[in-house]
């Protein structure tokens, strides 16, 4: 239940953790920073575990009204300047979940090859970025201004590779008008383009990670690196990232990690070297007095990035030319639209395929496992291997999230096309 707390967390943080975050927040330096990197955005959430009420996750008005609830602070990605852009890495170790956090050093020098490809590509391409330590790993975010030629390059490709359905596209713009100066529908298009990036992103890190390379919780070895793209397999208004200098209370509330220590604060790397880092974010002494001392001597504004360079790379890579590939077959007989097949198609060809019973009895009860990766790669697996072509599996995916299946608030709200297409153009060769 949202607002009861496991066994493991300190009597400490039960009772007093509210007003130590509060009072972390009030410092004039912590305020700034994270008043820096929130500058822009559309909206604020957060989220707090020590509330026993519906304010467990609520948006606010205001950012200074967030900090005072003790929240972990979130602000949304698109913004007033441009729409931000990011790139999330994470440890992921199956058999023992709170690694990270009892081995912290051992496990982020274990991360280190990964983190340092992905920080070296964009730095080889010349592209500015906030580095930010999470609580598992990295986050790698930038804002594209709308008047810049990257803006420009990643609406070209997104319409050319029509990232997005026609009944996204309708909804969006019904909703744009909720937003102001905001131009929702360009927006969405442009973040969906660079989610098409991340994938060749992800064949480039994968080649210099030493950890095996996965897009989601996909435990082909007891540890790998996750760099989550699930970011770009939703409607971009949904979307948002935690702040800098947020503290970080979800890893006291999940007992997997078995974890009872304090909050850890999210910071910029900003060249401070590893161990160092990994004190400043959790020496919760004197409300983070060595947190608060470092955000007096960074910055935290996301900077406008000028990704030409990369584009180019992708546009001339394999990747592309699978993704330019998928996109004619989701087009069918029209090229403005997705024709994606219906079930009678779909049900039709099923019959004949001979595929295994386990695809067959997910398919017939696809909640929870249609939602969960290691078995959507198996039926997406499956389905390829029996001759259903890219188009085909995303039309099945996408009648079995429209049918009822008791689905949850999430998938609900989402666009049932869209999720289906992300998760089979990431799985489709893995």
């Amino acid at each position: 239940m949202i607002g009861t707390f496991p066994a493991g967390i300190s009597s400490r943080w039960r009772k007093a953790g509210g007003m130590e975050n509060a009072a972390y927040y009030k410092q004039t330096p912590i305020m700034r920073r994270i008043l820096e990197y929130t500058d822009g955005a559309v909206s604020i959430s957060g989220t707090n575990p020590l509330k026993k009420d519906d304010k467990f996750f609520r948006r606010y008005d205001d950012i200074l009204e967030a900090m005072g609830d003790g929240c972990d602070l979130y602000r949304s990605m698109l913004d007033f300047k441009g729409p931000l852009l990011a790139l999330d890495l994470e440890y992921g170790n199956s058999a023992h979940p709170g690694e990270i956090f009892h081995k912290t050093l051992e496990t982020f020098h274990k991360f280190e090859p990964t983190r340092l490809a992905a920080r070296n590509i964009l730095n080889e391409h010349g592209i500015e970025h906030v580095e930010l330590m999470t609580g598992q790993g990295y986050n790698y975010v930038m804002r594209v201004p709308r008047t810049s030629p990257t803006y420009k390059s990643l609406l070209t490709i997104g319409s050319k590779l029509h990232v997005l359905n026609r009944s996204t596209l309708d909804a969006l713009e019904q909703k744009e008008r909720q937003f102001g100066n905001v131009p929702l529908v360009t927006d969405s298009i442009v973040f969906a383009a660079f989610g098409r990036v991340t994938d060749y992103l992800v064949e480039e890190i994968k080649t210099r990670s030493e950890l095996l390379l996965r897009t989601t919780d996909l435990f082909d070895s007891e540890e790998i690196a996750i760099f989550d793209t699930t970011l770009y397999g939703y409607l971009f208004n949904r979307r948002s990232i935690r702040t800098a200098f947020s503290l970080h209370q979800k890893t006291r509330m999940k007992e997997i990690y078995n974890y009872d220590g304090p909050a850890i604060v999210a910071i910029p790397v900003a060249g401070v070297p590893l161990e160092e880092r990994l004190k400043i974010r959790q020496d919760e002494r004197e409300h983070y007095r060595r947190a608060v001392q470092f955000a007096d001597e960074v910055r935290c504004e996301i900077p406008a990035a000028n990704l030409g360079s990369l584009l180019v790379t992708y546009m001339t890579s394999p990747v592309y030319d699978r993704h330019l590939d998928f996109s004619r077959q989701l087009q069918r007989e029209d090229p403005n639209r997705w024709n994606l097949p219906e079930w009678p198609e779909l049900e039709a060809k099923m019959r004949g395929a001979g595929l295994d019973q386990e695809t067959l009895d997910i398919l017939a009860m696809p909640n929870p496992q249609l939602l969960q990766p290691w078995w959507l790669r198996h039926v997406i697996r499956s389905l390829r291997e029996h001759g259903f072509s890219f188009a085909e599996v995303v039309g099945m995916i996408t009648t079995k999230y429209n049918a009822q299946f008791n689905w949850h608030e999430d998938l609900v709200k989402s666009n049932s096309a869209l999720r289906a297409e992300y998760w089979t153009r990431t799985l489709w060769e893995v």
